[in-house]
């Protein structure tokens, strides 16, 4: 590298729609659902926030799943749902009743 500046072409990227999914309730205490278009035979993650997968399911409905979380502990988690050529990202927070959202 002698110091002279380069440049490279400014390039988009665009996600394909249709590829999102919804996840409620959120903040979740017990339970929540995973909604979203086209989710049949989609692997859906559970990520916490050292990338740990906590649990994977494959969904056989075509409208999404519910997923019970009431034996994962409070915190930030990541809920990932993907087939291979598409994947869609989703923060979840998981708090139990005994533990208020403003101790987050």
């Amino acid at each position: 590298f002698d110091g002279t500046p380069h440049y490279s072409d400014l390039a988009a990227v665009r996600f394909e729609e249709g590829n999102e999914i919804a996840i409620y309730p959120n903040p979740a205490n017990t339970q929540f659902t995973v909604k979203g278009d086209d989710l049949i035979h989609v692997d859906i993650q559970i990520i916490d926030a050292l990338g740990r997968v906590q649990e994977v399911t494959r969904t056989d409905r075509y409208t999404g799943a519910v997923f019970n979380v009431a034996h994962l502990p409070a915190g930030l988690y990541f809920v990932v749902a993907g087939n291979g050529s598409k994947r869609a990202t989703k923060k979840l927070l998981i708090q139990h009743n005994d533990y208020p959202a403003s101790n987050y």
